[in-house]
Formats: C-alpha cells, structure tokens, sequence
C-alpha cells in the first residue's frame, strides 16, 4: 500500500512539475512579449522626441522669419511716418516763414 502511494505521490508530484514548467515557459513568453513591446515603446519614444526637436527648430526658423519680416514692415511703416512728419513740420515752417514774411 506504501508503495502505491508512494507512485501517486509521484504522479502528483510530477503534474506539479509539469504545471509549474508550463507556467515558467508561459511567463517567459509573457516576458519576452512585454520585453518586445517595451523596446517598441522606447523606439517611438525616441522617434517622437526626434520629431519634435525636428518640428522646434522648423517652428523656430519660422518664428525667425516672421520677426524678420515683421521687423521690415514696422521699419517700414516708421520710415513713411517720418517722412510724414518731416513733410508736415517742413510744410509748418514754411507757412510760419512765408506768413512772417508777409
């Protein structure tokens, strides 16, 4: 009677090795999964960053751009109204000196 068991025991025993090998090989295939997933995450994290640095640089020409001309524009918006104001106190003086005269 020992003896069987002791078979049974076995028996037992060797379906919780088995199980418990089906279980390792099922959290390596989880973990060689994840790890997969994990290494596609970090290289669409890095791709991302290197897009946006590519978009940063695009944004901060055009930003640059945007100054430059805008810096053209009221340069040239100042010029006229200078030459505005020279023409109005050139025309005021001119009256002043020709009423003066008169």
């Amino acid at each position: 009677e020992n003896e069987n068991e002791n078979d049974e025991t076995s028996d037992d025993d060797e379906n919780v090795l088995q199980s418990r090998d089906v279980r390792r090989n099922q959290m390596e295939i989880d973990l060689s999964k994840l790890t997969a997933r994990l290494e596609q995450d970090f290289a669409f994290i890095d791709s991302a960053r290197e897009t946006l640095n590519v978009i940063e640089r695009k944004v901060s020409e055009m930003e640059e751009d945007v100054w430059e001309k805008e810096k053209a524009t009221v340069k040239t918006r100042v010029d006229q109204r200078v030459e505005q104001v020279k023409d109005q106190f050139g025309r005021m003086f001119s009256s002043m000196f020709s009423s003066s005269k008169e």
